[in-house]
């Protein structure tokens, strides 16, 4: 009898014991700190929506103020550095939003937000083009051409010219923004004239150099506001040309002769490209030795000519472009 008390009085204290320590300790789901002392935090993390194409810059909090982490739960979707979610395939993106806590927070629960990406839109394109057409009196007409991407019918453009021209000619063009400008010559009962036109427009008169009497435009580049034309000018008491680039500034139109090397009597320029500050001209001439021809590219006004294979009987540069890195 003694022993069966004894046994009963260490099965009640065992129970206790073990009551007691089921009591103590243990985390929860909901971010409690439980018998470490440290505080619950929570996270809150937006959905974003339906993504396309361009970056997403992520965003959420912690209600203990501490920084947020985010990570790809799908990478072959979408791949997460730092705060930036990128999306290299259409699909349902998962991001996980962490925090894992300091000494006086525990680590918060995870929250992942799922949400579909598609595929980027395709860009549109508009290819122009630039050249003339001869009508049914033989009279060659400036045109403009506009070909929009996915369609099947250009957008045919005369581009007008004064009431007196008998032949027009479209022979550059050059694309900025949404503005498109063409250089090209009109020919009248006394001549040719330079010109360029900005959008469809009326054409803009390019001035003839001093001790010259016609001008004739070859190619345009637009820099900024600046619309750049190369060209040449000529006169009628003789057969040589001189080579002469024009800057339009959108108030006044000045024209720069372009220098050539001793012995060469007719230049002309072909081809205009600008970076920054600086104007490159590509050309060429006749030097006054058998009439040969040579080449040339000037750069803010100083001429450079170039080589050319031995034996060459002719040469020209047609066109020019300039790499900055």
């Amino acid at each position: 009898m003694r022993h069966l008390k004894l046994f009963s009085l260490l099965l009640i204290s065992s129970l206790a014991l073990l009551a007691s320590g089921c009591g103590s300790g243990g985390g929860s789901s909901s971010g409690s700190g439980g018998g470490s002392g440290q505080a619950a935090q929570t996270i809150t993390f937006a959905n974003p929506g339906t993504q396309t194409g361009a970056p997403l810059t992520l965003s959420a909090t912690a209600s203990s103020g501490l920084a947020v982490a985010f990570t790809s739960a799908t990478t072959s979707v979408c791949t997460v550095s730092g705060t930036t979610a990128t999306f290299v395939a259409a699909g349902t993106c998962t991001i996980d939003a962490n925090q894992a806590g300091n000494s006086t927070y525990a680590a918060a629960p995870q929250v992942a937000q799922s949400f579909t990406v598609n595929a980027a839109g395709s860009q549109t394109a508009t290819v122009y083009m630039a050249g003339y057409v001869d009508n049914s009196t033989g009279a060659a007409v400036a045109e403009e051409w506009q070909i929009a991407s996915g369609s099947s019918t250009p957008v045919v453009t005369a581009l007008p010219v004064p009431s007196d021209t008998t032949s027009s000619f479209a022979e550059g063009i050059a694309v900025s923004g949404s503005d498109v400008y063409v250089a090209g010559n009109v020919f009248n009962s006394a001549g040719v004239t330079a010109v360029y036109w900005e959008n469809g427009g009326n054409a803009t008169t390019l001035p003839t150099p001093s001790g010259r009497t016609y001008a004739t435009a070859t190619a345009i580049t637009v820099s900024g506001s600046d619309v750049y034309v190369a060209g040449y000018a000529s006169n009628s008491t003789e057969s040589n040309d001189t080579a002469v680039y024009w800057v339009n500034n959108g108030t006044t139109t000045t024209a720069t002769t372009l220098p050539v090397p001793s012995g060469t009597p007719s230049s002309a320029a072909i081809a205009i490209a600008v970076s920054g500050s600086d104007v490159y001209v590509a050309g060429g001439g006749l030097n006054s030795v058998g009439n040969e021809a040579v080449v040339f590219y000037w750069v803010n006004g100083t001429v450079t000519t170039l080589p050319v294979p031995s034996g060459t009987t002719s040469s020209e540069a047609t066109g020019i472009a300039v790499s900055t890195q």
